[in-house]
């Protein structure tokens, strides 16, 4: 009974320098810093897409100004901006899916519904506002554009360094 009483009151610091712990083996602490390239790679791949589509719409609608004139540079402003706030949608979708972020309500409600507020900004835009349907379609192609910059960075500089 003794013996029963003693194994019991072993407080848990010896019992936990009892049992041996377990370090990671060589395999996979070379995915964990592997994944960790792949995570840091994507983070700023993101982030150059998106200097590059606030880039792309500036640039978009300085050539717009001068060769078209205002209305159909504020219209592709308009469509840039737009681009913008879809690639944050898409951005925000692609994280919650992930795992890596947790999106708010209201985020969640905006990734839902992101296509019927871009149509019915765009009726707006067109129909209401009188901007020229071509200059505000051409600005959301902005991140798209971005998105080819990006590739071909990657494709020129990078070349497998992640």
């Amino acid at each position: 009974m003794e013996l029963a009483l003693s194994t019991e009151l072993k407080p848990s610091t010896e019992l936990a320098l009892a049992t041996p712990r377990h370090s990671p083996s060589r395999d996979q602490r070379e995915r964990l810093e592997n994944s960790d390239k792949a995570m840091d790679f994507n983070e700023r791949a993101l982030r150059r897409i998106r200097l590059l589509t606030v880039a792309v719409g500036a640039a978009g609608t300085l050539v717009a100004l001068v060769k078209l004139g205002i209305r159909p540079a504020v219209g592709f402003l308009i469509g840039a901006t737009l681009s913008v706030a879809n690639f944050e949608g898409i951005s925000m979708l692609a994280h919650a899916i992930g795992g890596t972020q947790k999106p708010k309500a209201v985020a969640t409600l905006l990734i839902a519904l992101r296509y019927v507020l871009i149509g019915c900004a765009l009726y707006v835009i067109v129909r209401i506002l009188g901007f020229t349907p071509m200059a505000v379609l051409a600005g959301l192609l902005a991140a798209f554009g971005a998105v080819l910059l990006e590739i071909f960075y990657e494709l020129i500089f990078q070349r497998g360094n992640f």
